[in-house]
């Protein structure tokens, strides 16, 4: 997970030298709310099996 982090920090660095921050943010914005969304419907499925298996 680590090296993940190390490459990302390396890979903005290189679009930072590249001058293009903005496509940056933009796939940084589409990331974390791809990730948001996963996260949210992994919870309310965990959250409906566990309602499920109280009834």
């Amino acid at each position: 997970m680590f090296w993940y982090f190390l490459l990302a920090l390396a890979a903005v660095i290189g679009l930072l030298q590249l001058g293009a921050l903005t496509v940056w943010v933009i796939v940084l914005k589409t990331l974390l709310l791809v990730v948001l969304a996963v996260v949210f419907a992994v919870g309310a499925y965990f959250v409906w099996k566990y309602f499920n298996k109280r009834t």
